[in-house]
């Protein structure tokens, strides 16, 4: 498979994984921080969906990151592989032509943050044409605002990734000719 339909997998695993039945604790997490799964692009993350697939299926999510292969083998001497992040609310992180590049896994217990790689922005690059730009001191802070439906036209949110900018948020800032005012948000 190509990087694209990896991702496009991994983010159909990961939507149908929030709305499953199953995924209570996820749901509870979400609803509970008043997030919009859909606005949000949210998915959960249960660790599952290299379970009973074949040997190239698991070499695909390996080549994005998504598994790592371990030393042991399993009782019926099977590789064995760590996931990235199980049991974690997933957002998605997409590229300048919207294509989804990177995920930022949040552990349900515990504080454990993880990104997939260093790739794409959350929750997408602001349509040229923003004129105010909000900025997020995280991806959960840039959620809330999308959920919260608060953005007029011309505006536009992005998160920091860790509090932190990036090369990718510097480019998204220099891209915005018609920009007024950035607007940063703890």
């Amino acid at each position: 498979m190509e990087e694209r339909e990896i991702f496009e997998l991994l983010t159909r695993s990961f939507q149908t994984g929030i709305r499953s039945a199953k995924c209570k604790v996820g749901r509870q997490w979400v609803s509970t921080r008043k997030l919009d799964i859909v606005k949000t692009g949210i998915g959960f993350n249960s660790g599952q969906i290299h379970h009973r697939k074949e040997d190239e299926f698991k070499r695909d999510l390996k080549s994005v990151g998504y598994l790592k292969s371990l030393p042991a083998l399993s009782r019926k001497g099977n590789p064995t592989y760590e996931v990235i992040n199980p049991k974690s609310v997933v957002f998605p992180l997409k590229d300048k032509q919207g294509e989804i590049v990177n995920y930022h896994f949040e552990k349900l217990s515990g504080s454990q943050k993880v990104y997939l790689n260093q790739k794409g922005v959350y929750p997408e690059y602001p349509h040229p044409k923003t004129q105010v730009l909000f900025i997020a001191k995280n991806i959960l802070s840039a959620a809330t605002i999308l959920s919260a439906g608060i953005l007029e036209n011309r505006e536009a949110v992005i998160a920091l990734k860790d509090d932190m900018t990036s090369k990718n948020i510097e480019a998204v800032i220099l891209d915005l000719k018609h920009l007024k005012e950035i607007i940063l948000i703890n």
